[in-house]
């Protein structure tokens, strides 16, 4: 019986890592989470104010929400994650943290942003090159987009700061819409 209910653990556990392999090969986007020196930094970057909205796009296990909204509570914190187990991840990140996130698992491509005051971004040039005319359809003037590691073509950031990261230099790039 214990051998029955481990062997069936240990192959649904098998399942979720093969389908999280599928999804990254398919969507071209790997998971590769914040490392949180860095998520500190984007959140400090950000000057966040109570009652605004904020969106982390490809938001991975939560973790840069969780702090912002540690950090200001009375923001309205907004994540997308279109992997299904990394969007479980951070789901369950979410509950433990008993913080008040809404979390949704759909590709940003077609989302909404018109009440955006700020977006957090870690995304590939591939996609960030697609939300490009999103965001300046969408987004009104004055909103914050920060972007870790890539930078956004044919747009000059606000600020760059320098990060080190596994013994590498990273920029961190705040724009300004």
């Amino acid at each position: 019986m214990f051998i029955n209910i481990f062997l069936i653990v240990i192959l649904g556990f098998l399942l979720l890592v093969v389908l999280t392999v599928a999804m990254h090969l398919w969507l071209g986007a790997p998971y590769v989470p914040t490392p949180m020196h860095i998520v500190r930094r984007m959140v400090a970057l950000a000057d966040l104010q109570s009652g605004e909205v904020v969106y982390d796009l490809g938001a991975g296990d939560a973790r840069l929400l969780i702090t912002a909204k540690k950090q200001t509570p009375e923001i309205t914190a907004i994540g997308y994650e279109l992997v299904p187990t990394v969007w479980l991840l951070g789901r369950l990140r979410i509950l433990f943290s008993r913080t008040s996130i809404l979390w949704h698992m759909r590709d940003v491509r077609t989302a909404d942003f018109h009440d955006a005051d700020c977006i957090f971004l870690y995304l590939l040039p591939g996609v960030l090159e697609q939300l490009l005319p999103v965001f300046d359809a969408q987004l009104k003037s004055g909103t914050r987009v920060i972007s870790s590691v890539f930078p956004l073509a044919g747009r000059e950031p606000e600020r760059t700061e320098t990060v080190q990261w596994m013994g590498r230099e990273r920029k961190v790039r705040v724009y300004r819409w």
